[in-house]
């Protein structure tokens, strides 16, 4: 999903954690071809954000304020399909990583050991798209 606004390649992150979330908006700022158009640390507030920001991709947690990211990606499959999502989890075991691929993700990782490989992966989406 290419925005006609911005050549930057658009990133939601859902995030409950502030140390994390700050950590990866820092992190994901210095990235060039990379723009964070916002942030939601509830399954309300990454629907109603991601819903009127339609970004390129959203990065997912699985444990929010007020439920789960499952809900949030099934918002995103029937809604928003062409919406890319990164599962980003401290709960990367194999049951919950087919029941997020099946539900649309594109990518499950765990938070604990592969955040590098989170900033790889956007990195490769970004530069796919200015092609």
């Amino acid at each position: 999903m290419k925005s006609c606004l911005s050549p930057k390649y658009q990133v939601y992150l859902v995030e409950d954690s502030a140390l994390i979330r700050e950590r990866l908006l820092t992190r994901l700022a210095a990235l060039p071809l990379v723009h964070v158009i916002g942030f939601a640390t509830s399954v309300r507030e990454a629907i109603e954000g991601i819903d009127g920001h339609k970004p390129d991709a959203v990065i997912l947690d699985l444990k929010l304020t007020d439920g789960t990211g499952l809900t949030v990606l099934k918002h995103l499959k029937e809604h928003l399909p062409g919406v890319l999502v990164i599962v980003l989890t401290n709960y990367a075991v194999p049951y919950i990583q087919d029941i997020c691929m099946k539900g649309g993700a594109a990518f499950f990782l765990d938070k604990t050991a592969e955040l590098g490989r989170l900033l790889e992966i956007v990195q490769t989406l970004s530069t796919q798209q200015k092609q």
